[in-house]
């Protein structure tokens, strides 16, 4: 499980590359971009990563102390995976748009007049801190609402607080794309290969939410209330795959 809840961490926040605040961010924090502002792309994206970091770290604190409740309450393992698939499922199936369900998505930005009101460390913590703690901009899927339940249930506070932090860096070291656009038609190469793979981005969120039930599903004892949920688990993983099937043609729209 701790290798599954880490991939979904991941997943969860590569996905927010392809937010309209993402792709800001990768807009301006570029060597082409810094270079006109006479700062350096180096700093600025170190001082984002660090930024996004304590933010993930930040959200941690958060999950950590609900990881704290749930063992005071001290429930068994059986339920603990019962809530973890019940609300993975829910998330997975707004991903979806199952029956038109739709979770939270919070439609901010940074506010991209930082750059021209403060020196390039201090946006870049700035800028980092903010999407580093995945739900203070545009959530892109609600893999970002499994990792916290399933943190908070499953993971302890220590392993909530690991996992949010290697959100955040891991959602943070994505500006190092922009690395590469020290052009700007490298930019827009950039930018266009968001385009083409934002659908395969979304499947990749649905389809890690979907092994986190599956594996969920399997660790409960048999009995026919499990076969029962098993069974929901493989209709909704069919219902996932229709729905997909018919999204894709708009999966690249923001």
């Amino acid at each position: 499980m701790a290798i599954v809840l880490t991939v979904l961490t991941i997943v969860a926040a590569l996905r927010g590359t392809w937010s309209p605040c993402g792709r800001s961010v990768l807009s301006t924090v570029t060597p082409v971009a810094e270079r006109a502002r006479g700062s350096s792309f180096p700093v600025t994206a170190v001082a984002f990563v660090a930024g996004a970091t304590v933010g993930g770290a930040m959200l941690g604190g958060a999950t950590a102390a609900l990881a704290s409740l749930v063992d005071i309450a001290a429930p068994a393992a059986a339920p603990r995976h019962i809530a973890v698939l019940a609300l993975v499922a829910v998330c997975v199936a707004a991903d979806a748009r199952i029956g038109g369900l739709r979770l939270p998505d919070h439609p901010r930005q940074v506010d991209a007049r930082w750059v021209t009101r403060y020196r390039p460390w201090v946006y870049g913590w700035g800028f980092g801190v903010q999407i580093g703690t995945g739900v203070a901009t545009y959530v892109m899927t609600n893999a970002m609402y499994a990792m916290i339940a399933a943190g908070a249930l499953l993971a302890g506070p220590a392993g909530a607080l690991v996992l949010c932090t290697l959100f955040g860096l891991t959602r943070g070291a994505t500006v190092l794309l922009g690395a590469w656009a020290t052009t700007p038609r490298r930019l827009q190469a950039l930018h266009a290969g968001l385009e083409r793979t934002d659908g395969t981005s979304l499947v990749a969120a649905m389809a890690i939410q979907l092994l986190v039930v599956a594996v969920c599903a399997a660790q409960l004892p048999w009995s026919a209330a499990t076969w029962v949920l098993e069974a929901v688990a493989c209709a909704l993983a069919a219902a996932c795959v229709v729905r997909v099937r018919a999204m894709r043609p708009a999966a690249a729209l923001p």
